[in-house]
Formats: C-alpha cells, structure tokens, sequence
C-alpha cells in the first residue's frame, strides 16, 4: 500500500511505449470535482439499469448528506458496484460513487460511515485484481492498493476524531461522549468501532508515527475502558478479531488473552441469563428490542442460541494459545446447548461478496474439548484455504478490511501471531 501512483506510472509508461493512451486516477477531492461537473449520461449506462442506478445512488447520497446513512446500507448498496468484469471505465462509477458518500458523511460529521464507503471500495477493487486478465492486473492492483491506503487513511480521520472527543470529555472516558437515553448501546458500539479502526491502523499503515499513536490509542482504550468488552451483537465479531490480532501484532499477547476472556464472558452471560446475542441479519433495532426485550413481554424476541461470535472467540483462543480459556468456552457452549455457527470463504470470488454462492455456512460447528494445533480443533476449518491468492499482494490489512465491511467472515487461516506488516 501507498505505492499506487508509482504502480499506475509504470503501467502508463509501457501503454505510452505501445502507442496507447495512458489511464488516468483521481484521489478523492478530484473525483467529487469531476462528479460535480460530469453530465451523469456519461457515466451512467443510457439503459434501464444505468437509469436504476443513477437513482439508487441519489437516494443514498441523500442519507449520507443528512449524516445518518449505516455502514449496512453502504454495503448493501456497493453490491450493485460487483461486476462480471471490469475495465477502467468500470471502475469509475465505484470510484466515484464510494469518494462522494464519504465525503459527504464526512461533512455531515459521520466519519464511520466515510470509513465504510472506503471499505466498499477495497472489496471492489480487490474482486477487479482476482478477476482480471493479464493485461489489466497491474492497473487493478495499483487501484485496489490505493483504496486500501484510503481506507487506512479514512479510518485514521474517525479514530483521530472519536479520540479528541474523548480527551476533551470528563475523566478523559468515552462513556462521557455518549450521554443519553441510548447510551447503555452507543457506548460499547462506539468503543468498538474505535477499536476496529485503530487495529486497521496497527495492521495496515505504513506511517510508523501513525501506528504508533494506534498501538498506544488501542492499549489505553482495551485497559481503560469497559465498554470496550461490552459485546451484544455478532456484527461485532470482527472488531473483536481485529482488536485481538492487533494487539497479538504489537507485542501485546497478554492484553490480548485478557480481552478476550472478558469477550467470552459477555457473550456467554447474554446466553445464559438473557436472550442471546443479536444476529448478523439483525437491524439497530433488533439489536435493542434482544438486549432490553426480556423485561418487556411486548417486544419480547424469541431465545437466540446460535453464535457466531463463539466460534471467532475459539479461533481466538487457538491463536492466542490460550487452552485454558477455550475449554472453560467449550464446556460452556455444550451445557448451554449453544449452536456455533462460521462462513467459510474459499479463494474464489465469493470471498468479496456477502452472498457468495460457495461461500459455505456451517450451522452448529462442533468443537473438540481440548484445543488441538493446526487448526484441527473444529471441522469448519479444515477445507478452509491456508492462504488466498491476494495476501501476498495485499497483506492482512486488505482481508481485514473485508471482514470489517461485510462482518460474516474473519479468514483465521491466514492468521500469524507474529506476521510482518508488509506494504503493497
């Protein structure tokens, strides 16, 4: 990452020693320039689904321009941004259409959701590289690099922000920034984004000042504040992966195992003494209506025992080689009656998509009682790829922010306790 502009220099100069015309890349602030100033018959296919999608697009802008647009909904409608195949031209909806609803969460004041529209763009760019043929690979890489360099950058603007909120709020605690009615579920949430973003930082960037305000941003929040352990929904899952990988990365193995069993009690205790943790499919709303329904017969929903936040919590343990903790969750999930539940991703161009057809999902994942190495301790692991082709290229930062845009997917083979952070 951060070597885009000299990847697309290079491709421009062989397509200039073959007579052909070289390709143009906007940053941000360019391609909202251009957009405010191209006729959209241009850009936009002059058929029924270019008309659609023109659409679509304004009515998500206009969510993103009131500052309440959800990263669901971003990521609900950058599907629309998965082609069969790509060229340059391609590409440039996404671009531009990813680049204008960040920036207008931005001014709106909604960072997370700018950093989604970032995410959008990543999955993107990195499903243009797998599917690309020979001539256009390098174009594709230099693209999907600096999408994610964007991303990082983007994540950085929330953190960065969120933390002066912080610093400026009595006794210097988030709790302090979320005062409210809502608070008992904004104030976890927003140490968790938090947290994501800061280990998208530790794991991805490239600015060594900026990784280390990140490690030491994500020590303090993980010591300091407890609703940074306050888990209620499986959508959560992935920021708990990231937070525990970040601070394994950063030499903090302990922190990391401490973490994760206040994790793993949460998340039990939801399922033991409540109704179960919140699902992927759930709204904000339903993510409510479990956490204060058990007092309130009306809006009451059923029990919940499946979990996909166990399961990551167990490959956490594996990671973490933390046995002890993975049999006291283990023991739990059996007299709990408990249904672990993971999406198996291959190499193959479902892992960008949410609904990828081969993406395969296992509904109660049987764990062995003791914790075994090589990624034997469960069979939801076994026919998983060791590696994917885009890692040597990308790295974890670009796997990472796939499983922060689409939340069902945590790729725990790709895992090293102690990997390198490699730049594109």
């Amino acid at each position: 990452m951060g070597k885009g502009q000299e990847q697309i220099d290079l491709f421009n100069a062989e397509l200039e020693r073959e007579a052909r015309r070289p390709i143009k890349v906007w940053n941000q602030e360019a391609l909202v320039t251009l957009f405010d100033s191209v006729d959209a018959s241009t850009i936009y296919p002059a058929d029924t689904g270019g008309f659609l999608g023109y659409g679509q697009f304004f009515s998500v802008y206009g969510i993103a321009l009131t500052g309440r647009i959800t990263p669901r909904q971003i990521e609900r409608h950058s599907r629309r941004w998965l082609l069969e195949s790509y060229d340059s031209k391609r590409l440039l909806i996404p671009a531009i259409e990813a680049a204008t609803i960040a920036n207008a969460s931005e001014r709106a004041g909604n960072f997370y959701a700018a950093f989604h529209a970032h995410l959008a763009l990543v999955r993107v760019g990195l499903d243009a590289v797998f599917a690309s043929e020979e001539g256009m690979s390098e174009f594709f890489k230099a693209v999907a690099g600096e999408a994610i360099t964007q991303a990082i950058m983007a994540a950085k603007r929330f953190a960065d922000h969120v933390w002066s909120l912080r610093e400026r709020a009595p006794e210097k605690k988030l709790v302090h920034v979320t005062l409210g009615s809502s608070a008992f579920i904004t104030y976890p949430l927003l140490c968790t984004q938090l947290g994501e973003t800061l280990a998208l930082m530790v794991m991805g960037s490239t600015d060594e000042g900026d990784r280390a305000t990140a490690i030491a941003r994500l020590i303090k929040l993980v010591k300091i504040e407890p609703g940074i352990s306050k888990v209620f929904s499986d959508s959560q899952t992935a920021s708990v992966v990231a937070i525990c990988r970040a601070l394994a990365t950063a030499g903090e193995p302990e922190l990391a195992r401490s973490y994760l069993k206040k994790i793993a009690f949460e998340a039990l205790n939801l399922y033991a003494n409540r109704l179960g943790m919140a699902s992927l499919e759930d709204d904000e709303q339903g993510e409510v209506d479990r956490l204060v329904g058990m007092e309130f017969p009306e809006i009451r929903p059923p029990q919940r025992r499946e979990r996909f936040m166990i399961t990551a919590v167990l490959d956490l343990c594996s990671f973490l080689d933390d046995k002890l903790l993975y049999e006291d969750v283990v023991n739990d999930v059996q007299v709990h009656r408990m249904f672990p539940q993971y999406y198996r991703p291959l190499d193959t161009r479902g892992q960008f998509r949410y609904d990828g057809d081969d993406v395969v999902f296992s509904v109660n994942v049987e764990f062995k009682t003791t914790l075994e190495s090589d990624h034997t301790y469960g069979p939801h692991l076994i026919d998983e790829p060791r590696t994917f082709e885009l890692l040597d290229s990308f790295g974890p930062g670009a796997f990472l922010c796939l499983s922060l845009l689409l939340r069902d997917r945590y790729f725990p083979t790709t895992w090293t306790a102690a990997a390198p952070l490699r730049p594109l």
